[in-house]
């Protein structure tokens, strides 16, 4: 009983402080407007929706509920990953972590307890959803009797099973040193989630689109056997409707969700075993000025060894006289310096790459290598930009960079220039190529994509405060844009539906609206 307390106040604490946070309050927000968006009006036009061939159900419990599990399985396991990691990092950055290792709480007790609060916080925003899809069941008035069983049974069955997963790998990234940056979050996102979606079928796809395809075809021959989710529907108003009836669940069906519950707690054990208790020897936080068998555990210190006769005299760095720099060359020293503090640590191999595209970029066709090479152009600088904005904090440093002279307008726009200077230097194939044949309009739409990229990435970085709020956003848009090939997400200008539409124009107006969000986030940030 006593394991199971401790494991109750660790869950229940960490819940708690996650619901007050105005993170938690923004994805009850964006679960809210989802769902609207996957269950409008039938005289509007479908934003995303099942491709059926043409058919569609009525809306009644059964069918929003079906519905809506399956396109939240395509779209909210990846949001709800970058949402819920960083928990364990959070007690390290607070303290917390520190008294923690002070205690007897062992390490598996810590990390279930983590897991344990993910998964309360997921089900709170699965309750926000099924309760919305009942409001809007009465709201569309197709049908007004409300089974609740039809309508919540999918998302309790199907998709918080597939949560807890989802909630079980985020403690076990947060646990291994090098998956807890956003190099973990890159490899989420291309390698761990279609494993896992593959695995353990966590969207639902063979239990629940069976059912409706079979709907369907009893009264229609033209429906779609494979399921297909499709972006940018038509209205639905003129579509041909069937009668969806639900899910027929059973006890196999039930047992393999369970199964992936139990598969959850197991990865949640399994973070135990790379958690080291916030020893920042072991963790990868320890100061670079230490030696690797200085830094102990706070609990592994004995008091006879914390004595000053260790402690070595240190030396300050005398003061340079001061020198009368022009703007020019203020500006250019500061220039350098953000440069070489974005590029820190960044391995040989990624120049190798990033020459190896760059060079492509020049010998394929040019239509080609804008619609190949650009978009993997601007994806491998993903863990540069996603420091903008959020290196202040997350190296605790703001207190020295915002008490200089003008932080606001010489310190931002340098660390906005560097993130637009690496887009166009990894673009430059393509980009020099328009100019030098006179394409101004192709010349202006990428650009204008170039610039789009590191001023979301500041402007994620200085509200949220870390770089999981763009790597997530960021990598989800670049996938429709760029494999999916949605043309309203076409930032790159790279399709031809959005250029001729001229959605680069709209993308001009978002980039400037994003940086005047920048402005005021850091000018909020100062005067905290």
């Amino acid at each position: 009983m006593k394991t199971a307390r401790v494991v109750y106040h660790l869950m229940r604490a960490d819940f708690l402080e996650r619901v007050r946070s105005y993170g938690f309050l923004g994805m009850l927000l964006f679960t809210i407007f989802v769902t609207y968006l996957f269950i409008p009006a039938p005289e509007s036009i479908q934003i995303a929706g099942l491709e059926l061939g043409g058919y569609r159900s009525i809306y009644n419990s059964a069918w929003i509920g079906s519905m809506t599990t399956l396109l939240m399985g395509e779209f909210f396991l990846l949001f709800a990953f970058y949402f819920l990691k960083g928990s364990l990092e959070r007690d390290r950055q607070t303290g917390v972590g520190q008294i923690i290792a002070t205690t007897p709480i062992t390490k598996s007790i810590y990390t279930v307890g983590k897991w344990l609060s993910n998964v309360a916080v997921i089900t709170s925003m699965v309750a926000i959803i099924i309760a919305a899809s009942a409001a809007l069941q009465f709201v569309r008035g197709e049908d007004y009797a409300l089974n609740l069983w039809a309508l919540a049974s999918p998302f309790i069955l199907v998709l918080l099973p597939a949560l807890t997963s989802i909630a079980a790998t985020a403690v076990l990234f947060d646990s291994v040193n090098w998956l807890r940056g956003s190099l973990g979050n890159v490899l989420f996102f291309f390698i761990v989630y279609p494993l896992l979606t593959l695995l353990l079928d966590l969207a639902g796809n063979w239990i629940i689109y069976p059912s409706i395809y079979q709907a369907c075809a009893m009264q229609f021959s033209g429906c779609t056997p494979e399921r297909q989710i499709d972006i940018g529907l038509a209205p639905l108003l003129g579509l041909p409707i069937f009668q969806y009836d639900g899910i027929h669940w059973t006890l196999g069906v039930i047992a393999g969700r369970l199964g992936i519950i139990m598969v959850s707690a197991l990865i949640a054990l399994l973070a135990a075993r790379f958690f080291h208790r916030f020893d920042p020897a072991k963790d990868g936080t320890s100061s670079p000025n230490m030696g690797k068998n200085q830094v102990v555990a706070i609990s592994e210190v004995p008091a006879e060894r914390a004595s000053t006769s260790s402690i070595k005299n240190v030396t300050l760095t005398p003061l340079l006289p001061r020198q009368h720099l022009s703007a020019w060359q203020a500006s250019h020293q500061l220039i350098r310096a953000e440069t070489k503090l974005i590029f820190k640590g960044t391995g040989w191999l990624w120049y190798l790459f990033a020459l190896l595209v760059i060079a492509v970029s020049w010998l394929l066709p040019l239509d080609l290598a804008h619609l190949i090479i650009v978009p993997m152009a601007w994806v491998l600088p993903l863990t540069l930009w996603s420091g903008l904005g959020t290196r202040d904090v997350r190296y605790n440093t703001e207190k020295v960079i915002f008490s200089t002279p003008f932080p606001l307008w010489r310190q931002l726009p340098v660390t906005w220039l560097v993130g637009v200077m690496i887009a166009l230097v990894m673009g430059n194939g393509v980009i020099l190529r328009y100019l030098f044949t006179g394409q101004w309009t192709s010349l202006l739409a990428i650009l204008i994509g170039a610039i789009f990229i590191p001023t979301l990435a500041l402007a994620s970085g200085i509200w949220s405060g870390g770089s999981k709020l763009f790597e997530g956003s960021y990598l989800f848009i670049w996938y429709l844009a760029s494999v999916v090939g949605v043309p309203a997400l076409d930032f790159m200008g790279r399709l031809s539906t959005s250029f001729q539409t001229g959605l680069f124009w709209w993308y001009g107006g978002l980039t400037m609206l994003l940086i005047a969000i920048a402005v005021i986030g850091r000018n909020r940030q100062i005067r905290q």
